[in-house]
């Protein structure tokens, strides 16, 4: 995946973006009213992949796709030399080989290996979407392949040129491909439970990535460096698992890494030579370790801290939050997309962000029973020498208040997707997102996760929950103006008093 592809390997994509918006109908011009889903994702320039799949295959054509000509403007700039643009060769996978196979032997991390293209961020996430079964099916669809149907035409959900690979956010990766909620969590500061996190997100069957220091490059820090101890500064690795293990006279907590190079790894402790291995019981050993040079080993706890600088963690619901709860818990979901106006607020008695209430009503949660996520759809990014220019992304950030008490603030960022977890106590919370510069049109998606006990024996309820659960709660403004309720109760002079306020 990180070397440059065939031309069919990218004929008609799809949005990469698994976020519930309304889908854009190419023969009405007008919304649908459709929620995209993971299962139901927006076509990629309107095109539809088994319409045109099969009108090639009863033709007896190849499909050739207009969008993304086989020829540099593909490619992208930045990417490759002038040289090297010039020597790429488009060929169809038919004539490298006879009898060609999208698959063989199923889908394993150790099939990728990064080329001269810049997409760690991309490769990390997608080494481990390999490792879950649900999610990689969302990426690549299961209805195409060269035995039945062949046309020429395969499809994806990622979308662009080589460029867009070209330097990103792991993070984003994450959320691109499984359409889940990611948080991060930085390995400078103190963090008690970041171990138990990390098992526990191995346990539940996360996708999960780290970054070394250096992630975003500059002209005085080159990309790619790699450290005596093997570990490649600015780069972003795949979290295969979190264990610990019996040594000495205690224990030793262990992550396992993979790098999408492949041929460079850790050389100090725990590493695949190093002399650890012998002071483990036996079982233990047989069922960890692996000595061989393919970008996977053991890295002490310790050392990863000391070596990398954030994790992400990503999934369908936060369950990475679960450890340390005496029950079985569960999550559900509450998604709402709108717009920041870019009108301003009304003589300045109303603000005129959207506002939404969530009710916390389980007081037995020992901590982590909140997740919000907001997310701007315009942001863009460009890959330029060693930085990432963002484009038509805005800061943004969101309050969570309890009455007239504002209980968290997150700073504003400039950034895509910003996300935290919190322990909020029984209540009504009220959750208002923020954009700046302020007069600006922009759509948002605000995600909201609330954890509780399958198993509530206080109301005698033993009814066993989805894992991820939609419930719908009340919503401030849903289907209404702020102008509407402001003109309802004030009077002719467009002024409210007292006791008209009282009554809003």
């Amino acid at each position: 995946m990180g070397q440059l592809s065939c031309k069919e390997y990218r004929s008609e994509m799809e949005e990469d973006r698994n976020i519930p918006v309304d889908m854009y109908s190419k023969k009405t011009g007008q919304n649908s009213g459709k929620t995209r889903s993971p299962d139901s994702p927006q076509n990629f320039k309107n095109q539809d992949f088994i319409e045109l799949r099969d009108y090639y295959h009863s033709h007896g054509l190849l499909f050739e796709d207009p969008t993304f000509p086989a020829d540099i403007s593909s490619i992208g700039p930045k990417v490759l030399s002038e040289d090297n643009l010039h020597k790429i060769e488009w060929i169809r996978p038919t004539v490298i080989q006879k009898n060609p196979s999208l698959f063989v032997d199923g889908v394993s991390r150790f099939d990728i290996h990064q080329g001269q293209v810049g997409d760690c961020w991309v490769l990390a996430a997608l080494g481990s979407v390999t490792r879950q079964q649900r999610f990689l099916e969302r990426v690549i669809p299961k209805d195409q392949g060269f035995k039945n149907n062949y046309a020429g035409i395969f499809h994806f959900r990622l979308r662009g040129s080589y460029s867009n690979l070209h330097w990103g956010f792991l993070a984003e990766a994450l959320v691109d491909f499984t359409g889940g909620v990611q948080l991060s969590f930085n390995l400078q500061k103190h963090q008690e439970s970041l171990y138990k996190i990390l098992k526990t997100a191995s346990m539940t069957d996360c996708v999960m990535g780290c970054n070394t220091f250096g992630a975003v490059q500059s002209k005085n820090s080159p990309a790619n460096m790699v450290l005596r101890n093997g570990i490649v500064q600015g780069h972003a690795y795949t979290i295969v698992d979190a264990t610990e293990v019996p040594y000495r006279k205690g224990k030793k907590y262990l992550i396992r890494l993979w790098n999408p190079y492949g041929n460079t790894e850790w050389q100090g402790a725990w590493s695949d030579s190093s002399t650890e291995w012998d002071h483990i019981p036996r079982s233990y050993k047989e069922n960890l370790y692996q000595n061989r040079l393919d970008g996977e080993f053991w890295i002490s706890y310790e050392d990863f801290k000391a070596n990398f600088s954030f994790v992400f963690i990503c999934n369908d619901a936060p369950t990475f939050l679960d450890f340390g709860e005496p029950f079985s818990t569960t999550w559900s979901v509450d998604r709402h997309t709108n717009n920041w106006t870019s009108q301003p607020s009304l003589g300045g008695y109303l603000s005129r962000n959207p506002q939404y209430y969530i009710q916390v009503k389980e007081p037995e949660m020992r901590s982590n029973n909140v997740v919000l996520t907001l997310s701007q759809k315009s942001a863009k990014y460009a890959g330029i020498g060693f930085q990432i220019v963002k484009v038509n992304c805005f800061n943004i950030s969101y309050t969570v208040s309890k009455g007239r008490t504002v209980r968290f603030v997150e700073p504003l960022q400039r950034v895509r997707d910003v996300s935290n977890c919190y322990t909020l106590s029984p209540g009504t919370y009220i959750i208002i997102p923020a954009m700046a510069p302020k007069g600006r049109e922009s759509e948002f998606l605000l995600q909201i996760f609330l954890k509780r006990p399958i198993q509530n024996t206080l109301r005698g309820n033993s009814t066993e929950l989805d894992p991820v659960m939609t419930k719908d709660f009340p919503m401030w403004n849903q289907g209404i103006s702020y102008e509407t309720i402001f003109l309802r109760y004030a009077n002719q002079t467009s002024q409210l008093d007292a006791s008209q306020l009282q009554r809003i």
